[in-house]
């Protein structure tokens, strides 16, 4: 006969139509910043297998996939925490003059940074992306960050990953 099938909890599966109807009353805006809202909380792949696999909502009509990379409703990807990292690992030391200058963040957020990360430029240029990835909410694009750094004379490495991502 073959393997009997799981059966879901009422409850787990209650619990999944009221996401899933959650999920359809919000706009394209408000859904992509719910879910960049829950990458701070729950890792990425957590995320993926939460909301990527089959099954179906209302009377078993599919409902749509979660997409990801995400994408911005003005076009391009949001920047994940791993886009961030590996353009913070390319900034350099001038990493504070570049929050100032490029992003426009307060030099005392810069700071604060500074000081729970010494000796660690790296991080702080991550911390850094991170703050103004906050700040930017659904506009946190490559596109944009390779614009917003464009003044600033940086490692021609930067700008190609960007353009990459």
């Amino acid at each position: 006969m073959g393997e009997p099938t799981p059966q879901r909890s009422p409850v787990a599966s209650t619990e999944r139509e009221v996401l899933l109807d959650v999920q359809r009353a919000l706009s394209e805006e408000q859904f992509q910043t719910f879910k960049y809202l829950l990458e701070e909380r729950l890792p990425l792949s957590r995320l993926q297998a939460a909301t990527a696999g089959g099954g179906g909502g209302r009377g078993g009509a599919p409902h749509p996939p979660l997409t990801s990379p995400w994408v911005s409703p003005g076009g391009g990807r949001l920047l994940s925490e791993r886009d961030l990292l590996r353009v913070a690992q390319l900034l350099g030391h001038e990493w504070q003059e570049v929050g100032v200058l490029c992003l426009g963040l307060q030099r005392c957020r810069l700071e604060q940074i500074r000081e729970n990360n010494p000796h660690r430029t790296a991080l702080c240029s991550f911390e850094m992306l991170r703050e103004w990835r906050r700040r930017e909410g659904a506009a946190a694009t490559a596109p944009r960050l390779r614009d917003c750094l464009s003044p600033a004379q940086l490692d021609p490495e930067v700008f190609a990953l960007l353009q990459q991502l």
